[in-house]
């Protein structure tokens, strides 16, 4: 019963890690693409699929950090889990639905009102994805 409790933690904190950069990366990419009309109002800022991935590298950032705290108290009763499970009850789960289920509706519906096909040159297909 103890080694199957070691190991949950390890594996968790080697899945949040790996998201935290896969995030970290996508957050990065999608700063330094260079698309036309972005110095409107608000910039990429107004966007919530944006707003959706900072909230995403937040959690993911927060995940591995209780992870090992976790590991190296050896039970899950401190603050850092309870702020993760916070962020992502309160705001990056529903968030996320919201933004995966209104993305790919529209989509479905009419491609060019939500991403154009002259954006498929410009932006690569995973980040729309991991957005």
């Amino acid at each position: 019963m103890a080694s199957s409790m070691i190991g949950r933690p390890k594996m968790r904190l080697l899945f949040h890690s790996f998201a935290a950069g896969l995030y970290a990366f996508t957050f990065y990419h999608e700063l330094t693409l260079n698309l036309p009309n972005r110095a409107t109002y608000g910039g990429r800022w107004k966007f919530l699929t944006i707003l959706n991935l900072l909230l995403q590298l937040i959690f993911f950032i927060i995940a591995p950090l209780a992870d090992v705290l976790t590991f190296i108290r050896g039970r899950e009763d401190n603050w850092l889990v309870r702020a993760r499970d916070l962020v992502f009850a309160s705001l990056a789960f529903p968030i996320s639905v919201f933004v995966a289920t209104t993305f790919w509706g529209i989509y479905m519906i009419d491609r060019e009102l939500i991403f154009p096909k002259a954006l498929d040159k410009i932006i690569p297909s995973w980040i729309y994805n991991l957005m």
